[in-house]
């Protein structure tokens, strides 16, 4: 699954605006909440609450369909008044508030207080992240530029919205003073600022923000923060059809067995998950889809990989017809073209040729059968 954020027309604007707000978990009444997040709330006051915060967030992207141009989404051309689309990055903003404030405030009673140098520091360092992941640190800004940042990207404005949709807002300047405190709280159910306290608390919900946090993952709160979710409470492997999901998790109990652990963290756009030394990945495409992958081949000098060959080449032997397709042979490109590419060889098996590049992953078929050949493709 690609979570992008990118548009060019009001009619892509529109779409993404509905895409970033939807395929929201489906919160269930009750659910499985660890002590450490419950900030003296009991497990049903809190399932709740976090039922009540995904309703706002999602009420205001639904706001932000009609009037885009509140956040700077889209502007009229000054020469002939029609609207166009700018400021992409703005499509993210009212969750990345939400992160930020839940991350870097303190919890005081039924209110969140946060600095707004650190809240400027860090909505300057994760306002460009287009990936899943939010960036492990933050940029320090200097007054200047946070003063700059705060006008042109309508940091006030996003504050409005959270007022217009039942919050508090003290302390929040017209601009931008660096020693100045805001303090958030949420009168009709002054609680909710515990939830959001510790819906940003997770590991999971900053290496897995475009996914477990946007999407409110409920099941993150059954684990502790800095616990390494397992698959069937990612919330990527909720969207993956009943075959996929066996597929997965035999594939990651397989690798398992023979000391290959599966990544905490999934990267780029994609939806992806990665094994060992991200020798091996599996890419969620955006059908939900599943696509194995690993460069069989890995070498910095022509010697290193010209010594994989034989094994290579027994390998492929070794391979059912109906995977020889995951081969990841030679495609032509620049390099290729050249008299001396190294990164291009042959290998000579079942009464074949095959031209094979260093650099290619090799792709399987996402099913059971395949299991027993890409476990034993990690450790040609």
């Amino acid at each position: 699954m690609r979570n992008t954020l990118k548009f060019e027309t009001l009619e892509e604007l529109t779409i993404a605006l509905e895409s970033y707000n939807s395929f929201m978990c489906e919160i269930p009444d009750h659910f499985t909440v660890l002590d450490e997040y419950l900030y003296d709330l009991t497990v049903d006051e809190f399932c709740d609450l976090f039922k009540k915060l995904q309703t706002i967030i999602s009420s205001i992207y639904d706001y932000l369909v009609k009037n885009p141009q509140e956040v700077g989404l889209v502007e009229r051309d000054k020469k002939t008044g029609e609207l166009k689309t700018q400021m992409q990055h703005n499509i993210s903003c009212v969750k990345k508030f939400l992160y930020i404030i839940g991350h870097f405030s303190t919890l005081e009673s039924d209110s969140l207080t946060i600095r707004m140098d650190d809240f400027m520091n860090a909505y300057m360092t994760y306002y460009l992240n287009y990936s899943i992941a939010l960036a492990d640190h933050l940029k320090q800004h200097d007054r200047d530029k946070q003063n700059k940042f705060f006008k042109a990207k309508y940091v006030h404005a996003v504050f409005g919205l959270y007022e217009k949709f039942g919050f508090e807002i003290k302390g929040l300047p017209e601009a931008y003073e660096k020693n100045s405190n805001i303090t958030i709280s949420y009168p009709s159910q002054p609680s909710i600022v515990k939830v959001i306290k510790a819906f940003a608390m997770p590991r999971i919900c900053k290496i897995g923000f475009g996914f477990d946090f946007t999407k409110f993952n409920y099941r993150v709160f059954s684990h502790t923060s800095t616990t390494k979710l397992p698959l069937e409470d990612l919330y990527t492997f909720q969207l993956l059809s009943t075959d996929d999901k066996e597929f997965l998790l035999r594939l990651d109990e397989s690798l398992a067995e023979v000391g290959v652990s599966r990544n905490e963290y999934q990267h780029d756009g994609y939806s992806t998950y990665l094994y060992g030394n991200m020798r091996f990945r599996v890419t969620q495409d955006n059908e939900n889809k599943l696509h194995p992958s690993i460069p069989l081949i890995v070498g910095k000098t022509p010697e290193q990989t010209h010594r994989k060959i034989p094994k290579i080449e027994k390998y492929i032997e070794s391979l059912p017809e109906k995977y020889i397709n995951a081969i990841g042979e030679c495609r032509g490109c620049q390099g290729a073209k050249t008299a001396e590419c190294w990164r291009r060889f042959r290998v000579s098996t079942k009464s074949k040729n095959y031209f094979i590049c260093n650099n290619a992953w090799w792709t399987f078929p996402a099913e059971l059968d395949a299991i027993l050949h890409i476990v034993r493709a990690y450790h040609v």
